[in-house]
């Protein structure tokens, strides 16, 4: 199971050539220890730059657990709700 959720901004830098180290976080990605939110993976392939390089990012991202918009919004759900039970500001993740 995935235990770590890495940004697209780390993916790109890794992508690239801006990232030192990263050949020991992206080993935990061939674990499962790895995830990135679909969200992610369409930022990191729409910076493709034509077919070929479109197909490697794809490949690259395949080592990591992919999760869903849905799933991350239902994962994260009481921390971005909080603050607005706190305040009494009306929260787009509230359901009726």
């Amino acid at each position: 199971m995935a235990n770590r959720l890495i940004d697209s901004d780390i993916l790109i830098d890794h992508l690239n050539g801006r990232l030192a180290g990263a050949t020991q976080l992206f080993a935990e990605a061939r674990e499962g220890r790895l995830a990135i939110a679909m969200v992610s993976r369409f930022e990191v392939l729409a910076g493709a730059r034509d077919d070929l390089q479109f197909v490697r990012m794809a490949r690259f991202l395949r080592r990591f657990v992919q999760i869903p918009l849905a799933r991350m919004a239902r994962m994260r759900r009481p921390e971005l709700t909080q603050p607005c039970a706190q305040t009494g500001c009306v929260s787009l993740l509230e359901t009726p």
